[in-house]
């Protein structure tokens, strides 16, 4: 799922591009708990856009603790 500010339900998609790079890395990245800070440019074909949502906007993507069932 993913989230926008401002917008309580979340989108859906599919992931389509994954930049193998951080764009931004904290000085030190030395646990776990620091690994969050860490974005990376992402491409996702969104099956339920609207207008809330514009290239290059940050979001936060929630993944399921269960695989999907096919």
């Amino acid at each position: 799922a993913l989230y926008i500010d401002g917008r309580r339900q979340p989108y859906h998609g599919t992931i389509g591009f994954v930049s193998p790079t951080a764009e931004f890395t904290p000085k030190s990245v030395e646990t776990p708990d620091l690994r969050t800070s860490l974005v990376y440019r992402l491409r996702v074909i969104v099956d339920d856009a609207d207008d809330a949502l514009r290239q290059g906007m940050p979001v936060t993507l929630r993944f399921p603790t269960t695989p999907a069932q096919r």
